[in-house]
């Protein structure tokens, strides 16, 4: 079965309470939604990207800044030197080197 955007779905059953079911219904009768199914829908969409988001929030968490920055500084010794345009001869000058582009 596939819906209006074309994506392939499943029909499945849910047992909800009355007060879910009555903000589905509400929902739809304000135009907020097509249906139940797209009520429904977008509810699930909108928990698994929190969750994603909790997720990520959780494994940013656990960096230690202080690593992170030395496996920087370490990572720049193994760049092929290229003069100028590598960021290690930026330390012997004020500025990195700038770059004009013509349109």
């Amino acid at each position: 079965m596939s819906c209006h955007t074309g994506a392939v779905v499943q029909k499945i059953g849910v047992t909800l309470d009355q007060r879910t079911v009555a903000d589905l219904d509400r929902w739809v009768k304000e135009g907020k939604y097509p249906n139940r199914s797209r009520a429904l829908q977008s509810a699930v969409n909108l928990l698994s990207e929190r969750e994603k988001r909790t997720r990520l929030v959780r494994e940013l968490a656990k960096i230690d800044p202080q690593e992170e920055k030395q496996l920087a500084e370490q990572g720049l010794g193994d760049l092929p030197h290229s003069g100028i345009n590598h960021p290690a001869a930026w330390r012997t000058t004020r500025t990195p080197p700038c770059q004009t582009i013509r349109i």
